[in-house]
C-alpha cells in the first residue's frame, strides 16, 4: 500500500515539475472547438435520460448531458510525450473541482462525444461550462471557440389531487355495510360517509419538504390537517382513505381537498392544489325524474328566436334570419340523479347535438342551454325534439315523460342588413387592447407607462349587404375619442377591420371603452339594438417580475483565519443581493447581508461547515421583488494541521504515529473538522487516512466516548490524552489491517449537560441537504442510506473534505458517522480504489456510481458492528 502511495506521489510531483510545453504549431493548422453534431439541438444537449439528441423543454432532478469536441483544423493532433494531447474541462454550476477528460489523437475533421449526468438536482437554474484545451496545450488558429456554456432549468415538484385508475373521482366516498367498507356513488341522510383521496407529485423532481392536506365540507375544515413528512418522489402519491365525514343533511354539499396548505413546497404550478366535488344527499326515500321544462319567464320549453339573449319566441320567422334555440330540463322527482345522463336535440328527425351531464342533479334543479345556433332554415314547417336521459342510465319515477317537441313555421322572404361589433376568428375579444402592436390578443397586464393599441371589427351579419357608408365611434370613459367612416358595399358575412389603433397612455385605474357602429343611424337594420359593445380595462402599476435566482459558489475547504470569497452570478439589474450564511443546512438563525455586488469575503476563527445562499432583488413601482433562493454552497473551515488534534473544548489531545511496510515512520498531520472531530493525513493533504471523534457520553454512562475510522491498511497508533486528568489511552492498528474502533468508557468524568445521540434522529427541515458526495472531478457519486435497530431509516448527508474524500452525518451535522475516499490507482492496477471507515455501529449501505460508465458498487455495514473496508478493484 505504501509503495503504491509513493509511486502515485512521485507521478504527481513529476507532472508538476515537468509541465509540458505547448505543442509546436509551426506550419500547422490546429483548431479545437465545441461542436454541434447534425441532428443535435445544441452544442450541449440536456435531457432527462441519456442518449437523446434534442433538449427536453423541461427537465427534472435527474439530468444527463452530452457534448462533442472536433478538430476543425487541417492538421493532425497527436499525444505529446506526457501521454495525451490536450485536456477538456467540464464544470457544473462552477463547483470545483471540474471534471477533466484527457484526450488522445484527433485527425482533421474528427470529433468525439462525451456525456455526464447528475441526480437529485435542486430546482432552479444550473449551468454547464465546457472548455476544450483548458490548459492551452495546443496552439490553435482560433483560440476563441474553445468554450461553451449552457444554462438550463430544473423544474420544481408539483402537488395536485389525483384520480387513480379505477376510482370514479378524485374524492371517493365510502360507507360501512355488512360486507365492510364499500365505495358508494349515491348518498342518503342515513349514511355515515368516509372520504378518500390521493395527492400526486406529477413533476419530475422530488418533494423534499413535508406538506399538509386539508379536507373541507361545505367550506368548513373537517378534522385536522393531514401531514406527510416523507420525501415524495416523482409519480408517487400521498393517499388517505376512510377519513370520517359523518352524516350529511339532504341536499347539495361540496367536498374540497387543499394540499400544501402552508405553502411549504415551491411548485411548478401553484394553481392546481385544490379540487372540489359536489354531491347530492337524499332523504333516502325518493327517485329522480327528468323532464323538459319551461323556466319562469320563458315562452316555451323550447324557445326559437332570431336574436340572442332572449328567452322569448320570435313571432315571425323567415329564411332571412339565423335562428337560435333555448331549452331546459328539470329533475322534478324526490331524489337526485345517481348516474350521468345525456340530453339530445333533434331537428326534423336529425340529431343536432348531444350534451352529457356528469354531476348529480338534485330535486327541483334544472339545467339549460341558451342561444343554440340553428342557422338559417329553409321555408316550411320544422320540428325540434328534446330527448332527456337518452341512454336510460337514470332510474326514474316516470320513464314516459323524457321527450318534448314543438313545431314552427319559417316563411320565405327577404331581409335587412345588420351591423354589430364582432371578434374575428383568433381574436380574444370584440375590442382587443394590447401594449404591443401586431397582436389580436389582449395583454394580460397594462401599465400607465404602456402605449395602448386597439383592434376592433364590425360585421355585416344580416341577410342583405350594407349598401351605403356608415360611421363607427369609439368612446373612452364616456367621451367620444374618434370616428371612422366605412365604405359602402359590405356584403353579408363580411366585416370591416381596424388594427393597432394607437390609444396612447392611460392613467392607473379602471377605464371604459365603448364601440358604437352605425352611430348616425344611416343603415336600416334587422336589429337596431346590437350596434354597441362596451369593455372595461384596468391599468395597474408597472409589472415587477422577479429576477432569476443567482448561482452561488464557495471554496470547498479553507483553514481557520484564512480569507476566502463567496461569489454568485449577477442576475439583478440593480446589482442588489441578499446573502445568508448559516452553520446549518436549514439556514435557521442565519446571518444576512444586503449587498451591492456579486461577492463577499469571509474569515472564521472557528472550525465548522458554513452554508451560503443568495437571492437577487430589484425595486420597481415602489416595491421590492425578490428571486427565489439559490441552491446552497458550503465551505469547510478546518484548523491548520499540526501533530496534535484538540477536541471537546481543547480538553483532549489526539496524536497519531504511523509505520509503512518498509519500516518508514512518521506522525499524522491533523485537521479539525468540528469541536468533536477531525482527521489525519500521512503523505498528502488530499489523502485522508484516519478520522476520529470524541463524544460527551457522560449523560448516558458517565464517560467520554472515543471513535476512530480508518481509510488505510498501514500500521498506526492513536494516543489520546485527557489534559485535565492526565489519563492517556492508546489504540493500535497492526500492519495490513484496515479497521476502526470505539471505546465508550474511554475517559471517566462527572455527568455533563449533553449526551451523544443514539438510535433514531429528528427529521431534517429547511433547504434540501446534499445527499450525494462527488469525488475525482465529479466522476464518482457516493450515497449512503442507514437503518437504526428500531427500524428508522434515512439518507446520510454528504460533506466534502478533499477532492478525493468526504464524510457523512446521519442525525446531527456535528456528529460524523462515515468517512469515504476514492484513490486513482490506475497507475498500479488500472483501477480506482475505494476506502470507507465507519465511526458508527448503525447499519448502513454505501452506493458508489461511476457517472462516466454508469457502473455502480454497494458496500454494507452490519447492524451493531463498527465496520470499515476497502476495494482495490472498485472501478
Amino acid at each position: 500500500m505504501a509503495r503504491l502511495r509513493h509511486l502515485r506521489l512521485f507521478s504527481v510531483l513529476a507532472f508538476l515539475i515537468a509541465v509540458p510545453a505547448a505543442i509546436p504549431a509551426l506550419f500547422a493548422d490546429y483548431n479545437l472547438a465545441i461542436y454541434q453534431l447534425p441532428g443535435w439541438s445544441d452544442k450541449i444537449v440536456v435531457t432527462d435520460s441519456a442518449g437523446r439528441n434534442s433538449d427536453d423543454s423541461e427537465v427534472g432532478e435527474n439530468v444527463s448531458w452530452q457534448w462533442a469536441v472536433i478538430n476543425s483544423g487541417s492538421s493532425l493532433i497527436e499525444p505529446s510525450y506526457i501521454g495525451y494531447s490536450f485536456v477538456t474541462q467540464v464544470c457544473f454550476d462552477d463547483i470545483l473541482p471540474c471534471a477533466l477528460f484527457y484526450e488522445g489523437k484527433y485527425t482533421p475533421g474528427q470529433y468525439r462525444t462525451g456525456n455526464r449526468g447528475r441526480n437529485l438536482l435542486k430546482p432552479g437554474l444550473h449551468t454547464i461550462s465546457i472548455k476544450v484545451d483548458c490548459n492551452n496545450q495546443i496552439i490553435e488558429t482560433n483560440e476563441n471557440d474553445n468554450a461553451y456554456s449552457k444554462t438550463f432549468l430544473v423544474m420544481h415538484p408539483n402537488l395536485t389531487p389525483y384520480q387513480p385508475e379505477g376510482w370514479d373521482d378524485k374524492i371517493v366516498l365510502s360507507k360501512f355495510t355488512e360486507e365492510g367498507f364499500v365505495r358508494v356513488s349515491d348518498f342518503s341522510a342515513q349514511d355515515v360517509l368516509y372520504a378518500g383521496w390521493q395527492v400526486i407529485n406529477d413533476a419530475a423532481s422530488t418533494v423534499w419538504q413535508g406538506h399538509s392536506t386539508e379536507l373541507y365540507v361545505d367550506g368548513a375544515l373537517c378534522g385536522h390537517p393531514w401531514d406527510y413528512q416523507e420525501p415524495l418522489l416523482p409519480g408517487k402519491v400521498d393517499e388517505r382513505d376512510l377519513v370520517g365525514i359523518g352524516v350529511l343533511s339532504p341536499g347539495l354539499h361540496t367536498l374540497t381537498i387543499k394540499t400544501d396548505t402552508l405553502n411549504t413546497v415551491q411548485e411548478s404550478n401553484e394553481g392546481d392544489n385544490e379540487y372540489t366535488r359536489t354531491i347530492y344527499v337524499t332523504d333516502g326515500s325518493g327517485k329522480p325524474n327528468l323532464v323538459p321544462y319551461q323556466p319562469p319567464g320563458w315562452s316555451d320549453k323550447i324557445v326559437v328566436s332570431t336574436v340572442t339573449g332572449t328567452n322569448t319566441d320570435t313571432s315571425n320567422l323567415s329564411t332571412s334570419y339565423v335562428l337560435y334555440a333555448d331549452w331546459a330540463v328539470i329533475n322534478n322527482g324526490t331524489g337526485p340523479t345517481a348516474s350521468p345522463f345525456c340530453v339530445q336535440l333533434y331537428l326534423d328527425g336529425a340529431l343536432l347535438e348531444a350534451w352529457n351531464r356528469t354531476e348529480p342533479q338534485g330535486p327541483d334543479y334544472f339545467i339549460y342551454i341558451n342561444d343554440y345556433d340553428l342557422g338559417r332554415l329553409n321555408a316550411g314547417t320544422h320540428t325540434l325534439l328534446l330527448r332527456v336521459d337518452c341512454g336510460n342510465s337514470v332510474s326514474e319515477s316516470n320513464e314516459n315523460d323524457n321527450e318534448y317537441s314543438r313545431t314552427f313555421y319559417v316563411a320565405a322572404g327577404g331581409g335587412l342588413p345588420n351591423l354589430t361589433p364582432y371578434p374575428p376568428p383568433g381574436w380574444s375579444d370584440k375590442i382587443v387592447v394590447s401594449n404591443t402592436p401586431g397582436t389580436n390578443s389582449d395583454s394580460t397586464s397594462l401599465a400607465p407607462t404602456d402605449t395602448l393599441y386597439l383592434d376592433w371589427a364590425v360585421i355585416s351579419n344580416g341577410v342583405e349587404a350594407v349598401s351605403s357608408s356608415f360611421y363607427t365611434e369609439l368612446y373612452v370613459d364616456g367621451v367620444q375619442w374618434q370616428t371612422w367612416q366605412s365604405p359602402p358595399s359590405l356584403s353579408s358575412g363580411a366585416f370591416d377591420l381596424f388594427f393597432d389603433v394607437s390609444l396612447g397612455m392611460l392613467s392607473a385605474g379602471t377605464h371604459t371603452l365603448r364601440l358604437r357602429t352605425d352611430s348616425t343611424g344611416a343603415i336600416t337594420e334587422s336589429n337596431e339594438a346590437d350596434n354597441e359593445y362596451t369593455k372595461t380595462i384596468t391599468i395597474g402599476t408597472p409589472a415587477c417580475p422577479p429576477p432569476q435566482p443567482p448561482i452561488v459558489s464557495a471554496p470547498g475547504n479553507v483553514t481557520t483565519g484564512e480569507n476566502y470569497t463567496v461569489t454568485w452570478t449577477g442576475t439583478s439589474p440593480e446589482n442588489v443581493y441578499l446573502l445568508q450564511e448559516s452553520t446549518n443546512i436549514g439556514f435557521i438563525g442565519a446571518q444576512s447581508w444586503v449587498l451591492n455586488g456579486t461577492s463577499r469575503s469571509f474569515s472564521h476563527s472557528g472550525a465548522g461547515t458554513y452554508h451560503y445562499r443568495v437571492l437577487a432583488r430589484i425595486h420597481c413601482s415602489g416595491q421590492e421583488s425578490d428571486s427565489s433562493w439559490s441552491g446552497a454552497a458550503q465551505t469547510l473551515v478546518t484548523i491548520p494541521g499540526g501533530d496534535k488534534l484538540l477536541l471537546s473544548g481543547d480538553r483532549f489531545s489526539v496524536e497519531v504515529t504511523w509505520r509503512t511496510v518498509e519500516g518508514h515512520a512518521g506522525k499524522g498531520t491533523s485537521v479539525r473538522v468540528s469541536s468533536d472531530s477531525g482527521y489525519f493525513w500521512f503523505f498528502s493533504a488530499a489523502n485522508v487516512e484516519l478520522f476520529v471523534k470524541l463524544l460527551d457520553g457522560r449523560g448516558a454512562n458517565g464517560h467520554f466516548w472515543f471513535f476512530y475510522g480508518a481509510l488505510t491498511t498501514l500500521e498506526y497508533t492513536i494516543r489520546v490524552v485527557d489534559t485535565q486528568t492526565g489519563v492517556v489511552k492508546t489504540y493500535f492498528n497492526p500492519q495490513g489491517v484496515q479497521a476502526g474502533g470505539h471505546d465508550t468508557t474511554a475517559f471517566a468524568g462527572a455527568p455533563g449537560l449533553s449526551m451523544a445521540r443514539l438510535g433514531e434522529g429528528p427529521a431534517w427541515g429547511g433547504s434540501t441537504p446534499d445527499r450525494s458526495l462527488y469525488t475525482q472531478g465529479s466522476r464518482f457519486r457516493i450515497e449512503v442510506t442507514w437503518r437504526t435497530p428500531g427500524g428508522a431509516t434515512g439518507s446520510g448527508t454528504a460533506v466534502p473534505l478533499t477532492t478525493d474524500s468526504g464524510y457523512f452525518w446521519f442525525f446531527d451535522s456535528s456528529n460524523v458517522e462515515l468517512v469515504v475516499k476514492i484513490v486513482d490507482g490506475r497507475g498500479a492496477n488500472s483501477h480506482f480504489w475505494f476506502f470507507y471507515g465507519s465511526l458508527t455501529d448503525i447499519q448502513f449501505t454505501i452506493t458508489v456510481t461511476d457517472t462516466t460508465t454508469g457502473a455502480s458498487r454497494s458496500y454494507q455495514g452490519q447492524q451493531g458492528v463498527q465496520q470499515s473496508g476497502y476495494d482495490l478493484s472498485a472501478f
